[in-house]
């Protein structure tokens, strides 16, 4: 089956889930509304009754309404922690399944460190299915990549941009040919190294809310805890609105715009 045809069937599927779950939604705010406005209401027109008749005070009659809303809004609370509660309950389901999952992949058993990587990536005759639906995304790729050379993939949706670089870490392994970096095999090179010499930058950046500083902190190249900028980082070139004169640095989770907590991850990840 095509990659395309199997991402629209998901997305079917995720369609008619959410259509349904909205529509649920939908029903039961509905009832929990007219069930509150159905209690305002019997307060209201029994207590005006009864206020009538002289057998309650207004002072009486204030404090049911009061008492009321009280209980409706503790049902509300009640409600939205039930909905909440549901939700975590998914979630952690989720996350059990993925810790539970088994490794496939280990360290061969002669496998050595990566020392001093050139950065040479070549793809020989690779083929890759994934091992759940069997779909066949390459088949016999060749590719080389040469150290220093920039390299950008483009293509549609379900096309195997994202799989050809998954391939590179390791987090699958190919079907078949061979995957090399500076003419090793990465299968004959340990997780450990491979993967601390490759830098990934997501779409979706995120930065600690802090300083530029304090988040620098966080990344493993600080080895020894304090800032490095034994590299030359400028922060000018984040541009005139993310610097400061008292402290060099501002918030890089807040203030900092998208291309500017972009190139600072790219600068981490490159050093």
């Amino acid at each position: 089956m095509p990659a395309w045809k199997s991402i629209e069937e998901g997305n079917q599927e995720f369609l008619k889930i959410k259509t349904y779950t909205y529509m649920l939604m939908g029903m039961f705010n509905t009832s929990t509304r007219i069930f509150d406005g159905l209690m305002y209401l019997v307060v209201i027109l029994g207590g005006g009754y009864f206020l009538m008749q002289q057998q309650i005070l207004p002072g009486d009659m204030v404090a049911y309404v009061m008492y009321v809303s009280t209980l409706i809004a503790t049902i509300r609370r009640i409600i939205e922690f039930a909905e909440q509660f549901q939700r975590g309950i998914t979630g952690i389901e989720r996350f059990i399944q993925i810790m539970d999952a088994d490794v496939e992949i280990f360290d061969e058993p002669d496998a050595k460190e990566l020392v001093n990587p050139k950065g040479e990536i070549v793809f020989e005759n690779v083929s890759f299915e994934y091992p759940d639906d069997h779909n066949k995304v390459f088949h016999n790729l060749n590719l080389t990549i040469h150290a220093g050379e920039k390299l950008a993939i483009v293509g549609p949706s379900g096309g195997g941009k994202t799989t050809l670089c998954n391939l590179i870490p390791r987090f699958y392994d190919v079907s078949g040919g061979t995957i090399t970096l500076d003419g090793n095999n990465i299968r004959g090179l340990t997780l450990k190294s491979l993967r601390q010499n490759i830098g990934i930058v997501q779409q979706d950046v995120y930065l600690f809310s802090g300083t530029v500083y304090e988040d620098s902190g966080f990344d493993s190249l600080f080895d020894d805890g304090g800032f490095d900028n034994s590299d030359g980082f400028d922060s000018s070139d984040l541009g005139d609105d993310s610097t400061d004169e008292s402290s060099g640095f501002n918030d890089a989770g807040a203030q900092n715009k998208c291309y500017q907590k972009m190139h600072l991850n790219i600068w981490k990840r490159m050093n």
